[in-house]
Order: C-alpha cells, then sequence, then structure tokens
C-alpha cells in the first residue's frame, strides 16, 4: 500500500517536533545509547565515524516501542542501525553452497 502525500506530511511533521524537543533539551538522552548528544558517537565524544557532529533525528517507528512512536535517537545510532537492518534485507540465502 503506498504512502498518501497527507500521510508523508505528517509523518514528516510528528519526526520534526520530536527532533525539535530533543534540541531544546540538553539533558534528552539517546532511545537506543542512553547517553546525550555530546556523549553520544562510537568514541562517546559527540562526533559520528567521519569526525562529523552527532545530531539528532527522530528513529524508526520500527516496532521497538508499544505505539511505534518516534522517539529521539542520535544520528550515530539511528543510522548505524539503519545500514545493519538494510544490509540484513539484502543478504540472499543461495540454493547451493559455494
Amino acid at each position: 500500500m503506498a504512502v498518501t502525500k497527507r500521510e508523508r506530511n505528517r509523518r514528516i511533521a510528528e519526526a520534526s517536533h520530536v527532533i525539535a524537543q530533543a534540541r531544546a533539551n540538553p539533558a534528552t538522552r539517546c532511545c537506543e545509547c542512553n547517553r546525550t548528544l555530546d556523549q553520544c558517537g562510537p568514541r562517546g565524544d559527540g562526533h559520528n565515524a567521519n569526525r562529523s557532529r552527532c545530531t539528532w533525528d527522530a528513529g524508526h517507528p520500527d516496532g521497538r516501542w508499544p505505539t511505534h512512536e518516534l522517539r529521539p535517537e542520535c544520528s550515530h545510532c539511528n543510522r548505524s542501525r539503519g545500514a545493519t537492518d538494510g544490509n540484513r534485507k539484502r543478504n540472499r540465502t543461495h540454493s547451493r553452497r559455494w
């Protein structure tokens, strides 16, 4: 089922609201790693692997939370989890052994 323009706009507005609330409160913690934004990242210094500053993302409504709500998640956790999920979905099983 395709997502309608209205539904897409509602999701964007909801994600923007979650991100704005996270930015407004410096004590906000990532729902994945439970760290503040300046403690996030692979080295715990507030930077991503490419040394860019971590930012707030709205996460994904992927069933981890009971009501599929969006929660604040640092960019490192959100994007690395998304890459892992995508790689796992692309992993094909072969009918013969190599």
